[in-house]
């Protein structure tokens, strides 16, 4: 089996392609640690607690607070695979006037996210009620035993994840976001108009390269 491991940056790269359009997309990732099975549980209320509904912490600061972008995402991908990386994803559309703001913005509380003991409780709450609904179809039933037994389990571990999950606090994700996301550097993806972004501010962000069509497809 091919193991995929993400390149780690030793500082910020902004990949532009230029593209003409009245608004910009972003896309801001790193490489996680290696997956594993128990961290499951703080991947996942993470997730929620941070972008997991019209609640959390991505919507109410990106979009309803200051009105920076049409749609704003992140994740921390579980890759779930034994021996591969995880991987944090970002995602934005906004206007080509706010493209800047809006790369600052999310990158604050990305690396400062902010911390709210009702939040939380909601967040762990919505990610209970979901684990309590889910269930594995007969289609998929194989599928799932083979992932099982790729990552060495014996048995389920939605039940072991479940109650780990219970046990979690706000200074788990605390200390989650303090020692796999703050600090790390982003290859970060712009796809937007050259002539209605402001380049020497992008640069702020890191080395720009541009690409065109031929990187693209090759």
């Amino acid at each position: 089996k091919v193991i995929f491991k993400f390149p780690e940056t030793e500082k910020n790269i902004v990949y532009f392609y230029n593209f003409d359009s009245v608004q910009t997309r972003v896309r801001m990732e790193f490489p996680g640690e290696i997956y594993q099975v128990e961290g499951e549980p703080v991947y996942n209320l993470f997730n929620e607690y941070f972008d997991g509904s019209l609640g959390s912490i991505v919507f109410q600061e990106m979009r309803e607070k200051r009105a920076l972008a049409y749609s704003a995402w992140s994740r921390y991908f579980p890759i779930g695979n034994k021996n591969e990386q995880n991987l944090f994803i970002a995602g934005i559309a906004t206007q080509a006037d706010k493209t800047i703001d809006a790369i600052s913005e999310f990158q604050k509380i990305i690396y400062k996210v902010p911390f709210d003991e009702k939040r939380f409780a909601v967040a762990k709450s919505a990610l209970t009620s979901k684990a309590l609904s889910s269930r594995v179809g007969f289609r998929s039933l194989a599928a799932v035993i083979q992932g099982w037994e790729e990552l060495d389990l014996t048995a389920d571990p939605e039940e072991a994840k479940m109650a780990t999950t219970k046990k979690l606090t706000l200074d788990d994700i605390k200390t989650f976001t303090q020692s796999k996301i703050n600090g790390r550097k982003f290859v970060i993806t712009v796809v937007g108009d050259k002539k209605r972004l402001d380049m020497e501010n992008l640069a702020d962000f890191g080395e720009i390269i541009e690409v065109g069509s031929a990187e693209i497809s090759n």
